[in-house]
């Protein structure tokens, strides 16, 4: 006699994901009550949520709304990035239509966009009153100009833009040659893009020494040897010792960098600089300028004009080694031929 089979037993119902309805809650809030907040915590909690579904074999539910939080904040971040951008451009057009109902130029408002003049446009801003040594503002990244600062001045920008002919009219008009902007001033900018014809004039209407020592160090750095060398010069005794720990230090750490171009250049200001400079014992904290030139073969003649200008292998580093024992302790010494030869023929 066969007995009938009984009703099948249900499996367990799958219970909703706490974290999938926290994801779609603060989705919505994020619209109402909590902005970015609520985005945020959407897109964090609904990522935790699908992962923590994917793995409950079934006995958790809710990924709908776990996927609903997450558009719904990532939404919110793309809308709030879309609204910044067009409150940039509103603001940006009202300030340009102020300037437009006052009648200014560009040029009359010490917190305008820069704008590189030659010698007719800058003097017909110059009647309308134009001063060459205000503020401007100098775009370089967008939107960096919508709510007008002042980063940048006139000479500064044209000698930026490459443009010696505005820079010479600038300096013909007393524009300050050591009037500087985020970037540096005028010389520095010269020395920075390896603008050549610009630095006599720049030199000749006075820049300072803190001026000639930045565009030195940067002129260096960049490789403009010439530039770097021409500078130099320019600076006087009194300066001098410190300009020229500035510049040595600065090309002890350029020196150690990857094989580059600028190494030739950055050699040769090194030797000009040992035999301009006054003392060739310069400590470049923790060491001293010796020391930090020895670790590579190709330095050899940089070593060898330190050591015919008086550098003393003597000395002591902070450790207590002298220059000499310092170097020797280098694991690589004997594969410096050039080096070794020079420290212990001296």
């Amino acid at each position: 006699m066969s007995t009938a089979p009984g009703p099948e037993t249900a499996g367990p119902v799958p219970v909703n994901n706490p974290l999938a309805v926290t994801s779609l809650v603060l989705g919505i809030l994020s619209y109402l009550v909590l902005p970015v907040i609520g985005a945020l915590g959407a897109i964090v909690t609904g990522h935790i949520a699908r992962s923590q579904i994917r793995r409950s074999a079934g006995s958790q539910s809710g990924d709908g709304m776990a996927v609903a939080g997450l558009i719904l904040g990532y939404a919110h971040f793309v809308l709030a990035c879309l609204a910044i951008a067009v409150a940039m451009l509103f603001f940006g057009s009202i300030l340009a239509l102020i300037h437009s109902a006052s009648g200014e130029t560009p040029n009359d408002s010490p917190f305008a966009l820069c704008t590189v003049m030659d010698r007719a446009e800058l003097k017909a801003a110059i009647d309308k009153g134009f001063d060459v040594n205000a503020g401007c503002c100098a775009e370089h990244m967008f939107g960096e100009c919508s709510f007008p600062k002042p980063n940048s001045n006139a000479l500064v920008f044209a000698a930026e833009a490459g443009n010696l002919e505005a820079v010479q009219a600038l300096l013909d008009q007393g524009a300050d040659v050591n009037k500087a902007s985020d970037l540096g001033d005028a010389l520095t900018m010269a020395g920075w893009r390896g603008f050549d014809s610009m630095v006599d004039p720049l030199l000749s209407h006075g820049a300072s020494a803190r001026s000639k020592m930045s565009a030195t160090r940067i002129a260096a750095h960049e490789g403009h040897g010439d530039i770097a060398i021409k500078v130099l010069g320019h600076i006087g005794p009194k300066d001098l010792p410190e300009a020229c720990k500035e510049l040595f230090c600065g090309l002890a750490a350029d020196l150690q960098q990857a094989p580059s171009p600028k190494l030739a250049p950055q050699r040769e200001v090194f030797l000009h600089a040992v035999q301009t400079c006054p003392d060739p014992n310069i400590v470049c904290e923790p060491f001293r300028l010796l020391s930090h030139i020895t670790g590579n073969d190709e330095n050899a003649p940089l070593v060898q004009a330190l050591l015919e200008k008086g550098a003393d292998l003597e000395a002591k580093e902070s450790g207590g080694k002298t220059v000499r024992e310092f170097v020797r302790s280098h694991n690589d010494y004997a594969s410096r031929p050039k080096i070794r030869a020079l420290i212990e023929g001296h």
